[in-house]
């Protein structure tokens, strides 16, 4: 989705104009654990200070996640073409925290 406008022609003091855009993708994979996320977000927006000055804000989002099924050994392949690697998941890191060994 984008959506572009303009208040004024760009040439005065106070013209302003603006462009949003978003994207999202998603796909679940033929095998487990193999789907993807990916969502983008994008804005500018301009004000003519002056005659020869103009202020442009930019902001931009990328969130973004992926899961690897991993490798399969042949075995594996002929047993379900469609499982995950055993090696697919690693447990989440637990951040420090005071008093606590980080896991």
């Amino acid at each position: 989705m984008k959506a572009t406008g303009a208040v004024g022609d760009g040439s005065h003091a106070g013209d302003v104009d603006y462009t949003v855009s978003t994207n999202r993708f998603t796909t679940h994979g033929y095998r487990d654990h193999s789907g993807a996320r990916k969502n983008l977000a994008n804005a500018r927006l301009g004000v003519r200070i002056n005659d020869v000055s103009k202020l442009t804000l930019l902001l931009n989002s990328v969130d973004i996640k992926a899961n690897d099924a991993g490798g399969l050994t042949a075995d594996e392949w002929r047993d379900n073409p469609r499982q995950r690697a055993a090696t697919s998941i690693i447990p989440a890191r637990i951040p420090d925290r005071p008093g606590r060994p980080a896991l």
